[in-house]
């Protein structure tokens, strides 16, 4: 794939097609579905979007770099990937828990995110806070990336769980009394995190359809935990599985449920009456099922029953399908690291899966662009086609557009220098 890097001393200007859904700035002169225009960017922004008159002759700034997409490919907005792992490696991910992970590692998989068009990501917390670590890597003049080019890291830190509960490598130590809440959010926030991850349920369970363990909070403590966050400025994100962990999240007005297996009708209602969105990661679930598939047992562990897994998928597609009809903001996270799920086709798959559920080309897009910057707190930067935005895009072939089954990421990125 193609990468090219917008400075903010030389300008550049990009032309190619671009879907209409996506700018925000003379849309109304594109005729249809999308059309060819002049994108000019100026001091690492974007200055202009034109559509040139037919006859008119190509005008472009002096000493301008200029980039071309070819005329059987789309610009849309670079994916946002809501949810991943960083200090995970992607093959056993937690099975084999090692930490804290290099920086060299953190380069090469944050290249690879970039590489898939990727141009933000959420890192879910880890014991060793490598999702900060990664981001003050980005925004340093480290000599070992020179070129810059890196995803933006949104960070959460280490998650809040009970002790005896699912989360030890997402934590630093379990919550023994809930009046520690305050103080660890407080702590969490001296040290530069971007949002909270609170643990609210534990793993869907690869052999019993349907389980997923107890919620770790009341209704009442996860009001107290949004509260507090908000007192913080911190957006909550909440690991949650099963219709009474996802439920008690939405009512106690979290900001995204991560996961989210096994909901019911009325508690993706109440998402969409509250705009509680929804990262409902696939890819882990369907990656231990392709494991089965291939080594021809029950696992590596003897712990995996693939009719658990395909029933579990095939209920998880269902209910992607029903929460975009019914108005649930929906974002792609990839849970990337996790085993199984690796940084650069992790996300193509994720958008295969929401294809397979029947949602539209145009819409994946939306999801994986504009709601996922948006998710991430990075609108103002990401997500569209506007004056005044950082050039993040990607290139797609129309093909694409047609099916996104068998989607194979994007042709080319363009992204501003650094982070």
């Amino acid at each position: 794939m193609k990468v090219y890097k917008v400075g903010q001393e030389k300008p550049m200007q990009i032309t190619g097609k671009v879907l209409k859904r996506f700018v925000r700035d003379n849309s109304k002169d594109i005729r249809g579905d999308y059309s060819t225009v002049e994108i000019q960017i100026k001091e690492g922004l974007i200055h202009s979007i034109k559509v040139p008159s037919p006859g008119a002759g190509k005008e472009i700034a002096q000493g301008a770099d200029k980039v071309v997409i070819p005329p059987d490919h789309v610009i849309v907005p670079a994916f946002v990937d809501c949810h991943v792992h960083l200090v995970l490696d992607g093959i056993l991910g937690f099975r084999k828990f090692i930490g804290p992970v290099s920086d060299d590692v953190l380069i090469q998989r944050l290249k690879m995110i970039l590489h898939a068009g990727v141009a933000a990501v959420r890192d879910g917390s880890d014991h060793y806070n490598t999702g900060m670590q990664a981001k003050e890597l980005c925004q340093s003049n480290n000599l070992k990336n020179p070129k810059g080019f890196y995803p933006k890291v949104v960070t959460t830190g280490w998650g809040l769980y009970r002790e005896g509960h699912y989360g030890s490598f997402l934590g630093q130590g379990g919550i023994k009394e809930f009046q520690e809440v305050k103080q660890r959010i407080a702590l969490l926030k001296k040290a530069g995190v971007d949002q909270l991850k609170v643990v609210q349920s534990g793993l869907v369970s690869f052999t019993e359809y349907g389980k997923t363990g107890p919620a770790q909070f009341t209704k009442l403590e996860m009001k107290e935990i949004v509260k507090i966050a908000g007192e913080f400025d911190l957006p909550v994100m909440v690991h949650a599985s099963s219709d009474e962990a996802v439920s008690i999240a939405v009512e106690a007005g979290v900001h995204t449920v991560e996961h989210g297996y096994f909901m019911s009708l009325q508690t993706l209602e109440l998402m969409a009456e509250k705009e509680v969105a929804w990262v409902p990661t696939v890819a882990p679930v369907a990656a231990a099922l392709k494991e089965v598939q291939i080594l021809g047992l029950e696992g590596s562990n003897g712990k995996v029953k693939p009719e658990v897994l395909e029933k579990t998928i095939e209920n998880h597609l269902e209910k992607i399908k029903l929460a975009q009809e019914i108005g649930v903001t929906l974002g792609i996270g990839t849970d990337a690291g996790s085993p199984g799920v690796s940084w650069q086709q992790g996300f193509w798959q994720e958008m295969q899966y929401y294809a397979r559920a029947g949602l539209s080309a145009e819409i994946i897009l939306e999801i994986a662009s504009k709601n996922g910057s948006h998710l991430l707190g990075l609108s103002g930067e990401m997500g569209s086609i506007e004056v005044g935005k950082k050039p993040y895009f990607v290139s797609i072939s129309e093909e694409s557009l047609k099916d996104m089954k068998n989607f194979q990421g994007p042709s080319s990125i363009i992204v501003p220098d650094g982070c």
